[in-house]
């Protein structure tokens, strides 16, 4: 878009008195015409999307701007007159080439959504305590190391996004958010612990740590009494806090890609837990405990250190997939045959020698998955061999000829996806 073009819509905005102006996706390079500034009742200016859109002065005489979309518009600085937009709510500079942040744009009060992500700012400052009407901060994917401690200030922030940075800590003063409801400190890389104050956030409903370097949880995560959702995968915590079964609201909790050795009975006390991922870690047993997650539809135990499944195993009515590849296994228990609608179950890469026969009580079975294991086709349950229900994999290239199943049963089981596909029975 030529500077004229651009002049022209602005030209036509002001002749329309216009509360909105839409340039995004114009390919601006340049500065804006000065003329920006004569559009007093532009309420929402849109420039994303452009490639090196520059701010003139005059863009601090729109008082009457409450939103200002500059996403992914490589804009290098912002002028010091944005300051004077008092009526600014909601600003978004994400995706851009910021490197430094002029002190006059933590004058904006009433600002209500900052969002800073994928700029270039390798620090946060301290006047950011000064923005106290922000309910969301996201300044994710920045090269941060330390938060100041006025971030405690922004008493009514809901959202924080720090995750792609490089923080090492957080301040305790992250323990004052008392509204906070969402923090994403995922993949910071650095990340080693967390300060007890993260008890204090009462409100918290989701927690995302996954991809740092979290050896131990403070004993203060238990006080998360809000908490729905918390992501601990990839790190390297070799054991959880007892304080873990506090978390009563909790139904979301990754836990793969770490160092556990074991699991605390406690975590049996987590009733409403949907969905849990354990997945790369070292786990030898599992608590009897697990039996009372009664909700969890699906279970991922693959690559750990597993000899044996606790009985409690089977009072798990609606687990539907379990994941057990690449363990230990040398047998499972009876119990097993009562999880009655279990579809996939996953034995690939273990030792286990042979199956019980109370396998037929899975009605539900679809997928079984047998690979790298030492049971024969003679071990296997006559109903699995013969099922035209039943996808039962070993060599996937080869299955139908080597293990002489039911040609009606032609399933194909994409391992990585998880994803089953049944073609129309054909007619006899």
């Amino acid at each position: 878009m030529t500077r004229d073009e651009i002049l022209a819509d602005i030209q036509r905005a002001i002749s329309e008195n216009a509360i909105k102006l839409d340039l995004s996706e114009k390919n601006i390079r340049e500065e804006l015409p000065t003329e920006i500034g004569h559009l007093h009742s532009l309420k929402e200016l849109n420039l994303s999307n452009n490639h090196g859109v520059k701010l003139p002065a005059e863009i601090g005489q729109l008082r009457s701007l409450t939103s200002l979309n500059l996403f992914q518009s490589h804009v290098p600085f912002l002028p010091p007159e944005i300051g004077k937009l008092q009526a600014l709510t909601r600003l978004d500079l994400s995706l851009n080439i910021l490197v430094k942040l002029p002190d006059e744009l933590f004058q904006l009060r009433s600002l209500t959504m900052l969002d800073l992500s994928g700029n270039y700012l390798e620090s946060l400052p301290k006047q950011i305590g000064q923005l106290e009407a922000l309910i969301e901060f996201y300044f994710l994917e920045n090269p941060i190391e330390t938060l100041p401690p006025e971030i405690g200030k922004l008493r009514f922030l809901k959202k924080l996004g720090l995750g792609l940075t490089c923080l090492e800590t957080l301040p305790p003063e992250i323990g004052n958010l008392s509204h906070l409801t969402s923090l994403d400190l995922h993949a910071t890389h650095q990340l080693k612990e967390l300060p007890a104050e993260i008890g204090q956030l009462k409100s918290l409903k989701e927690l995302y740590l996954h991809f740092n370097r979290l050896k131990a949880l403070p004993p203060e995560i238990g006080k998360l009494n809000s908490l729905t959702k918390l992501n601990l995968s990839g790190n390297q915590l070799e054991i959880l806090p007892n304080e873990i079964g506090l978390l009563h609201s909790l139904n979301a909790l990754g836990l793969s890609k770490n160092q556990l050795r074991k699991l605390p009975s406690e975590i049996g006390n987590i009733s409403l837990l949907k969905e849990l991922t354990l997945a790369n870690n070292r786990l030898e047993n599992l608590p009897a405990e697990i039996g009372q997650l009664h909700l969890l539809p699906e279970i991922d135990l693959s690559n750990n250190q597993l000899i044996s499944l606790p009985k409690e195993i089977g009072f798990l009515k609606n687990l539907t997939k379990l994941a057990l590849a690449k363990n230990k296994l040398q047998a499972l228990p009876y119990e097993v045959s009562q999880l009655e609608h279990l579809e996939m179950l996953d034995l690939s890469d273990n030792p286990i020698a042979a199956l019980p026969n109370s396998f037929n009580q899975l009605k539900n079975l679809l997928i079984l998955d047998l690979r790298n294991t030492p049971i024969s086709n003679s071990e296997v349950p006559a109903f699995i061999r013969q099922s035209d229900g039943i996808y039962f994999s070993r060599y996937i290239s080869e299955i139908l000829g080597r293990l002489n199943l039911n040609p009606k049963c032609e399933y194909i089981y994409d391992h990585l996806k998880n994803i089953l596909t049944r073609p129309e029975r054909r007619a006899d």
